[in-house]
């Protein structure tokens, strides 16, 4: 009997969404993102819509981690 062998495994990567609410100014939309690198995303989408005083600003990520609460801390900070 052969046995089975994992030939090549990527672990599963877990999907989020985020929608973003803030103050419309210039360069928000740059410190948002950088929060991101540090979670090693892939955007699948992002999305902005800005009003006069308010900015909404949605992604869709995957990460092969889980770290959905500490990439929402870190929004919030900003």
């Amino acid at each position: 009997m052969r046995e089975n062998r994992v030939l090549n495994f990527r672990p599963t990567m877990s999907s989020h969404a985020v929608l973003v609410a803030a103050t419309d100014r210039p360069a928000t939309l740059f410190r948002l993102t950088k929060v991101f690198p540090d979670h090693h995303p892939n955007f699948t989408y992002v999305d902005i819509h800005s009003a006069p005083t308010e900015a909404q600003i949605y992604f869709e990520y995957s990460t092969e981690h889980d770290s959905s609460e500490r990439v929402a801390a870190d929004l919030r900070a900003v």
